[in-house]
């Protein structure tokens, strides 16, 4: 007698309890077309939490790792940092876009924190190829970055090492 659910409540609801038997992906492909309201951004929405609290965990591992004086251990957290990036960028990005500030936010501090370890492992070794392991670490870092800044910092870093690359000897 005392409970009340608004209809908006109710179909979050039944929303929240689909998206743990079906993935969002699929619930978003089998909706019907003229489901472009409140509905399936709510499902955009939840679909997009997952892959974004992943990469925010892999981030923070890495920036805590990276900090450290350990060349391998920073170049080890860039490419897993990397790995799930190629996992969960795409995802988002063919949700939301590459304008949404979620997608711009995520793609940035990944590529920071990427294009971090690249820098920490180069400074931090002096191995004969630890330019061409930062190297792929900052050249993936330049191609997620999507902020001008972001962008600007990954470009710079890149030429430095190309340049430290042609000055090497052979």
């Amino acid at each position: 007698d005392t409970f009340s659910m608004e209809s908006n409540a109710i179909w979050k609801l039944y929303i929240d309890f689909l998206l743990r038997e079906i993935k969002a992906d699929v619930l978003l492909q089998s909706m019907p077309a003229e489901c472009v309201g409140s509905e399936y951004e709510y499902i955009k929405d939840k679909s997009i939490e997952e892959p974004i609290r992943i990469l925010q965990e892999e981030i923070l591992n890495a920036c805590e790792i990276s900090s450290g004086k350990n060349p391998s251990a920073s170049y080890a957290a860039g490419l897993k940092l990397m790995k799930s990036a190629k996992k969960n960028l795409p995802l988002i990005r063919r949700l939301v876009g590459t304008k949404d500030l979620r997608y711009v936010t995520i793609a940035d501090a990944a590529a920071t924190q990427i294009l971090q370890c690249g820098i920490s492992h180069y400074n931090e070794t002096d191995d004969d190829d630890d330019v061409d392991k930062a190297m792929v670490l900052q050249e993936y870092a330049c191609s997620i970055a999507v902020g001008s800044l972001v962008v600007q910092r990954c470009t710079k870093n890149l030429e430095i090492l190309k340049k430290k690359k042609e000055e090497a000897p052979i």
